[in-house]
C-alpha cells in the first residue's frame, strides 16, 4: 500500500496525496478537485458502500443529500476524517442523514421490509430483494 501511495505521489494529476497506516489502511488524494479515498483491509467500507447503494436505488435523492450534508458539515468545521481530531466523519453524516429518513417514512428500515417466515430458512437479502420492495418508499415528498 505505501509503494501505491509513493507512485501517486509522482503522477501528474494528483494533488496532496497521504498515506495513513491506520487500520484500515488509507490513501488519500485529490484529483481533478475531487478528493479520494482508496482503503485497504476494509471489509466494513465495502458493506457500507452496498448499504448506501442500496437506499440510493429505493431512493435516488439520499446520496446527494448525503452529499449536501457532509459538504455542510466540511464548511462548517464539524466535518473530520480523522479519528483524533473532535468531529464526525462522513460515515457519521451519512448514518444521521438516513436515521433523519426512516424516521421519517422517507426510507425504510431494510430488516423490516420482508418479514421472516416460520418455515424460510435465514439467508442474506440480495439488492435485488430490496430493489422488488422500492414502490413502497418512492413517493414523492410532500
Amino acid at each position: 500500500m505505501k509503494s501505491v501511495a509513493d507512485h501517486l505521489k509522482v503522477a501528474p494529476d494528483l494533488l496532496d496525496v497521504q498515506f495513513s497506516t491506520d487500520i484500515p489502511m488509507c490513501i488519500k488524494l485529490t484529483l481533478s478537485n475531487v478528493c479520494v479515498r482508496i482503503a485497504w483491509r476494509c471489509e466494513n467500507g465495502v458493506k457500507y458502500a452496498k448499504l448506501i447503494s442500496v437506499y440510493s436505488a429505493i431512493r435516488p435523492q439520499f446520496a446527494e443529500l448525503c452529499r449536501v450534508v457532509r459538504k455542510w458539515a466540511e464548511v462548517s468545521g464539524i466535518y473530520s476524517a480523522d479519528r483524533r481530531k473532535n468531529g464526525l466523519t462522513s460515515y457519521g453524516f451519512d448514518i444521521m442523514v438516513l436515521y433523519f429518513l426512516q424516521q421519517n417514512g422517507l426510507l425504510p428500515c431494510l430488516h423490516e421490509m420482508r418479514p421472516l417466515m416460520s418455515h424460510e430458512k435465514k439467508s442474506e437479502p440480495t439488492i435485488d430483494d430490496y430493489y422488488e420492495n422500492r414502490e413502497l418508499y418512492e413517493s414523492d415528498v410532500n
